[in-house]
């Protein structure tokens, strides 16, 4: 538990924390500035098999600046097994925060689902989190991403394998009933570019609760993707759905530029389906 001001702390690496509450809590805005490396957070000593805590792996509770993993392999975090969420991002102070190169929700190989409970990465009225990247070692590989609530603006997935294995081949949880990524009342976030999304329920959902008043959704934008294949976009490993919008304003997915368009292809229903009240959807150059 880090609070109350601490900065600069660094956990890790080679720590075990498995079969707690939360597994590291980082608490409040005077708190800032935590590296988390190289740890297993909810996986016994080899990260083979899950060993949960009780609740979340990672939680970060309006703290700002803090950095989980990085590029390089001893950096990378295995938070998988936790009983609710891998990650959690929440509170209207949780600016900034950067999550590289982990694997969330597989074992150690990158090759075997270790679910947690809830969703791999969720951002809860966080705001300017980057997850992933787009050099060598920054992307993480990651089994489902949740991003919800007003202050949710301005986060930005970028060059992640979500819902495959480190191999970019295969499925990592065939049949999964979630999102890739899913993004509800939230408002101007960035899917893209480089992401991997395939093998999910919907590769990207769109969303608001009230679809009727669809204004806490708008202006996200999905750019420069692969949705449906492989890492190498030349074989299937498909969605269901590519991208559902469902209740949402003013969603752009592609662009003008070769860079934003998105390749959606090999899902098992529509490449995209767009229903309920939207308004003002643009989809621009995509290969679908």
């Amino acid at each position: 538990y880090v609070a109350l001001g601490a900065r600069n702390t660094v956990i890790g690496p080679d720590n075990v924390i498995s079969n707690n509450d939360n597994g590291i809590h980082i608490e409040n805005e005077t708190t800032s500035s935590t590296t988390i490396i190289g740890n297993f957070i909810g996986t016994n000593v080899s990260g083979a098999t899950g060993l949960g805590n009780s609740n979340i792996g990672v939680w970060i509770g309006g703290s700002p600046n803090n950095v989980i993993g990085g590029p390089n392999v001893d950096d990378r975090n295995v938070i998988s097994g936790n009983a609710s969420d891998g990650i959690l991002l929440v509170g209207l102070t949780a600016v900034g925060n950067e999550v590289y190169g982990n694997y969330i929700g597989t074992n150690a190989a990158g090759n075997i689902s270790i679910k947690n409970g809830s969703v791999g990465i969720a951002i809860n009225n966080a705001s300017n989190s980057i997850i992933g990247g787009l050099n060598p070692g920054e992307g993480n590989l990651v089994s489902d991403i949740g991003i919800g609530n007003s202050g949710a603006t301005g986060n930005h997935i970028i060059g992640n394998y979500i819902g495959i294995n480190a191999n970019g081949d295969q499925a990592l949880d065939p049949g999964k009933g979630n999102a890739g990524v899913m993004i509800s009342d939230a408002s101007e976030n960035v899917i893209g570019p480089g992401n991997v999304l395939s093998g999910n329920q919907e590769g990207i959902y769109i969303t608001s609760l009230d679809y009727i008043n669809p204004d806490s959704t708008v202006h996200n934008i999905v750019i420069g993707n692969l949705i449906g294949t492989n890492a190498e976009g030349t074989t299937a490993i498909p969605n269901q759905q590519g991208i559902l919008v469902e209740g949402a304003l003013e969603t752009t997915i592609g662009g003008i530029l070769d860079s934003e368009r998105n390749i959606i292809s090999g899902n098992l229903h529509e490449g995209i389906a767009i229903r309920s009240l939207n308004l003002n959807t643009r989809v621009v150059n995509n290969y679908i």
